[in-house]
């Protein structure tokens, strides 16, 4: 049954990719969160939304094979150096690992699945449709949203310290996903606008705000922060009613949370908490990186790495396992080695270059929600999870789209 539902979506796809491509590139983007249902085609392990984005892209390039491979070539051109770093790293790190078959999983799921998306969308979509390409994305919060409001209404949760993380096993994972995705919904905010869109927004903006809320995520929060203060600069750095009503509902958030038992059990260094756990990870990290900094350690290693390297820092760790780095550039670094770690960066600076030459109204959404990862990313792991990386190359695409420079001619 597993095989015949993974062919239908993939048939029903393909022929959407063929009549229809920025209908399929829309669904594919809309069913991003879908990867947590599994499935198989034979013996090779997939999703949901791999099978759509699988049927989407054949379809759409069978229609015309050379034509259409000269396109999705061409929308690498303007990140070619940063790619073929990352690609010189995922190879350092297959090599580097002891387990090819999860290696080649991340590379597939992580890195080529949505480079594959970031193509389609840079050559199917225009500037002009870049709002329906939003809304798949502030659609696909929405079941999560609702569900997570869901869990704190009813106090059924599904994770071990009762926050709200819709069906994600991390409530963190919640809030990776949609903070970007809120601060990129702002786009509504600064256009003109129809009633029904300025009531659709303000609704998913809600749903989404209180989700994270009660994801009790402080890097979700700290991110969302950061994200805000992007489009205040922008927007209303002259004007003194928004950074007072702003700095109001800060200290409110700070006064309601200071006394609170989580934040207690946080800030305190001298028992086991987020806080104190993530300092000896960033200095398990630091060590990992200063023996491996050239290859890093190997693809989806670090589970193996950690308990080993901990153990020589602290006779009694605090968390004698851990399955990622707590840090986005530790765990590029440990991944892919120096020169992967390198393309991440210069990918993310050729981002902020796109995003300098598009229109204002794109420009501040998304350099939001691209400082709201990197911010993240101090204290979390974004990107390494299969709708965040998904998520980070749309929100890259969408700087391409909307660059008004578009000469694919330079590097």
């Amino acid at each position: 049954m597993n095989n015949w539902l993974s062919l239908i979506i993939f048939a029903t796809s393909l022929v959407i990719g063929w009549r229809s491509p920025r209908n399929a590139v829309w669904l594919a983007v809309l069913a991003i969160p879908t990867y947590v249902i599994k499935m198989n085609i034979g013996f090779l392990p997939t999703t949901v939304a791999e099978m759509i984005l699988l049927g989407t892209s054949v379809g759409w390039l069978a229609y015309s094979p050379a034509i259409r491979l000269k396109e999705l070539i061409k929308t690498y051109t303007p990140i070619t150096i940063p790619l073929i770093l990352l690609l010189a790293g995922l190879i350092i790190g297959t090599l580097t690992s002891t387990d090819l078959r999860l290696s080649l999983g991340i590379v597939k799921g992580w890195f080529i699945d949505p480079i594959i998306l970031y193509g389609m969308v840079v050559a199917i979509f225009q500037s002009k449709n870049s709002p329906s390409l939003l809304s798949a994305l502030i659609l696909s919060t929405l079941p999560l949203s609702i569900y997570a409001l869901i869990q704190a209404i009813t106090g059924d949760f599904i994770t071990v310290d009762n926050r709200a993380s819709a069906w994600f096993g991390s409530a963190n994972y919640l809030s990776l996903y949609l903070v970007p995705i809120l601060l990129l919904s702002t786009y509504w905010l600064f256009e003109k606008t129809t009633l029904s869109q300025r009531i659709w927004f303000w609704v998913s903006f809600s749903l989404g705000v209180l989700a994270v809320y009660f994801s009790f995520s402080y890097g979700g929060w700290l991110a969302l922060v950061a994200g805000m203060l992007v489009l205040g600069i922008y927007h209303f750095r002259h004007q003194w009613k928004f950074w007072a009503s702003g700095g109001v509902l800060l200290a409110l958030a700070v006064a309601t949370q200071a006394t609170s038992e989580r934040v207690a059990r946080m800030i305190n260094l001298a028992t086991q908490s987020s806080a104190s756990v993530r300092l000896q990870v960033w200095a398990t990290d630091w060590l990992m990186a200063q023996k491996n900094w050239l290859t890093g350690i190997g693809l989806g290693q670090y589970p193996l790495h950690y308990p080993e390297v901990v153990s020589k820092l602290y006779s009694h760790p605090l968390e004698s396992e851990m399955l990622h780095a707590h840090n986005l550039y530790f765990q590029f670094l440990l991944n892919l080695g120096v020169v992967g770690l390198t393309g991440f960066v210069w990918l993310v600076v050729k981002g902020f270059r796109f995003i300098r030459n598009t229109s204002l109204s794109w420009a501040v959404p998304i350099s939001a929600a691209m400082v709201a990862i990197l911010t993240h990313g101090l204290v979390d792991t974004p990107y390494w999870k299969n709708d965040l990386s998904a998520l980070f190359w749309v929100i890259l695409a969408l700087a391409v789209v909307n660059n008004r420079n578009k000469s694919y001619d330079r590097v």
